[in-house]
Protein backbone atom coordinates (compact mmCIF):
# COMPACT_ATOMS: atom_id res chain seq x y z
CA UNK A 1 0.00 0.00 0.00
CA UNK A 2 1.35 3.39 -0.42
CA UNK A 3 1.51 5.91 2.39
CA UNK A 4 1.62 8.93 0.26
CA UNK A 5 -1.42 11.82 -0.09
CA UNK A 6 -3.18 12.19 -3.75
CA UNK A 7 -1.48 14.57 -5.81
CA UNK A 8 -2.82 18.29 -5.67
CA UNK A 9 -5.61 19.14 -8.04
CA UNK A 10 -6.00 22.28 -9.14
CA UNK A 11 -8.95 24.01 -6.08
CA UNK A 12 -11.22 25.34 -8.78
CA UNK A 13 -11.01 22.82 -11.52
CA UNK A 14 -14.72 22.00 -10.02
CA UNK A 15 -15.81 24.72 -10.47
CA UNK A 16 -14.32 25.15 -14.05
CA UNK A 17 -16.03 22.20 -15.58
CA UNK A 18 -19.27 22.99 -14.13
CA UNK A 19 -18.99 26.67 -15.93
CA UNK A 20 -18.00 24.82 -18.81
CA UNK A 21 -20.79 22.25 -18.85
CA UNK A 22 -23.25 25.28 -18.50
CA UNK A 23 -21.93 27.05 -21.30
CA UNK A 24 -22.32 24.06 -23.56
CA UNK A 25 -26.11 23.30 -22.81
CA UNK A 26 -26.60 26.98 -23.35
CA UNK A 27 -29.70 28.85 -21.93
CA UNK A 28 -32.53 26.40 -20.86
CA UNK A 29 -35.60 26.25 -23.13
CA UNK A 30 -38.49 29.02 -22.59
CA UNK A 31 -41.65 27.62 -22.27
CA UNK A 32 -44.16 28.45 -24.88
CA UNK A 33 -45.61 31.49 -24.08
CA UNK A 34 -49.60 32.59 -23.87
CA UNK A 35 -49.44 33.77 -27.44
CA UNK A 36 -47.73 30.87 -29.34
CA UNK A 37 -50.66 28.68 -27.54
CA UNK A 38 -53.41 31.18 -28.62
CA UNK A 39 -51.92 30.46 -32.05
CA UNK A 40 -52.17 26.91 -31.89
CA UNK A 41 -55.95 27.05 -31.04
CA UNK A 42 -56.12 29.34 -33.72
CA UNK A 43 -54.41 27.43 -36.37
CA UNK A 44 -56.41 24.22 -35.16
CA UNK A 45 -59.56 25.20 -35.70
CA UNK A 46 -58.78 26.97 -38.48
CA UNK A 47 -57.81 23.74 -40.20
CA UNK A 48 -60.45 21.56 -39.46
CA UNK A 49 -62.61 24.31 -40.91
CA UNK A 50 -61.02 24.52 -44.29
CA UNK A 51 -60.44 21.20 -44.77
CA UNK A 52 -64.39 21.04 -43.99
CA UNK A 53 -65.03 23.54 -46.65
CA UNK A 54 -62.61 22.12 -49.49
CA UNK A 55 -63.57 18.47 -48.78
CA UNK A 56 -67.77 19.34 -48.59
CA UNK A 57 -67.36 21.18 -51.77
CA UNK A 58 -64.97 18.37 -53.85
CA UNK A 59 -67.45 16.17 -52.25
CA UNK A 60 -70.77 18.12 -53.37
CA UNK A 61 -69.29 18.48 -56.59
CA UNK A 62 -68.56 14.85 -57.39
CA UNK A 63 -71.87 13.81 -55.68
CA UNK A 64 -74.38 16.51 -56.74
CA UNK A 65 -75.40 16.76 -53.17
CA UNK A 66 -74.46 20.78 -52.49
CA UNK A 67 -74.67 22.35 -50.24
CA UNK A 68 -75.31 19.35 -47.87
CA UNK A 69 -72.13 17.46 -47.65
CA UNK A 70 -69.88 21.10 -47.15
CA UNK A 71 -72.53 22.31 -44.51
CA UNK A 72 -71.94 18.18 -43.09
CA UNK A 73 -67.99 18.33 -43.31
CA UNK A 74 -67.84 22.21 -41.56
CA UNK A 75 -69.46 20.97 -38.46
CA UNK A 76 -67.24 17.54 -38.53
CA UNK A 77 -64.27 19.85 -39.29
CA UNK A 78 -64.95 21.97 -36.55
CA UNK A 79 -65.70 18.98 -34.12
CA UNK A 80 -62.30 17.44 -34.97
CA UNK A 81 -60.84 21.16 -34.14
CA UNK A 82 -62.26 21.74 -31.28
CA UNK A 83 -61.44 17.87 -30.37
CA UNK A 84 -57.71 18.44 -30.64
CA UNK A 85 -57.94 21.80 -28.97
CA UNK A 86 -58.68 19.87 -26.28
CA UNK A 87 -56.79 17.39 -26.45
CA UNK A 88 -53.70 19.94 -26.44
CA UNK A 89 -55.21 21.65 -23.43
CA UNK A 90 -54.98 18.47 -21.44
CA UNK A 91 -51.58 17.58 -22.75
CA UNK A 92 -50.03 20.92 -21.48
CA UNK A 93 -52.14 21.03 -18.31
CA UNK A 94 -50.03 17.10 -17.69
CA UNK A 95 -46.95 18.91 -18.20
CA UNK A 96 -47.41 21.42 -16.21
CA UNK A 97 -48.74 18.85 -13.46
CA UNK A 98 -45.75 17.54 -13.64
CA UNK A 99 -43.85 20.42 -13.29
CA UNK A 100 -45.46 20.63 -10.22
CA UNK A 101 -45.00 17.62 -8.55
CA UNK A 102 -41.15 17.66 -9.39
CA UNK A 103 -40.73 21.34 -8.04
CA UNK A 104 -42.72 19.92 -4.67
CA UNK A 105 -44.32 22.05 -2.15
Amino acid sequence: MDDRDPPVVAPDLQARIDEARRKAAGPPPKPPSAKAAGMRVAAELLAGVVFGIIAGIALDRWLGTAPWLMVTMILLGMTAGIRNVIRAGNVENRKAREEDSKTGP
